[in-house]
């Protein structure tokens, strides 16, 4: 399975990356919404996780134009606005979940759920 972390706080995203380890054998970074897409059109993963807040190009707006390229990359928002107008408007975007940046726990056992559902390695 390929995880693309796209996260712009490189502590966060280191964070992020020996997390997703253990439940993948190939994770890309980036650390904007532009990079993102541009790495989703190269090297399609099996899912995204995605900031909002990113500089060149936001990850609601990201998440739009990857789930446009291919509805079959899941995105998960990953971010640390607790807010319903950015809910909304990720889901709206094309997110298929919504994680705090505080709830990684929750976002570990979502995607152990996830790779056991598709049986992917």
């Amino acid at each position: 399975m390929r995880i693309l972390i796209a996260e712009d706080d490189s502590n966060v995203r280191r964070l992020m990356h020996e997390m997703m380890e253990m439940l993948c054998d190939d994770v890309i970074e980036c650390h904007d919404g532009l990079e993102a897409y541009t790495l989703c059109r190269q090297f399609p993963p099996d899912l995204v996780l995605m900031d909002i807040s990113m500089p060149r190009m936001n990850g609601i707006e990201a998440t739009r134009r990857i789930r446009a390229l291919s509805r079959n990359i899941p995105v998960v928002i990953v971010t640390q606005h607790d807010d319903d107008a950015y809910r909304t408007a990720a889901l709206r975007a094309g997110a298929t979940a919504y994680y705090l940046k505080d709830d990684l726990l929750g976002l570990r056992s979502y995607l152990r759920q996830l790779h056991t559902r598709t049986g992917q390695n």
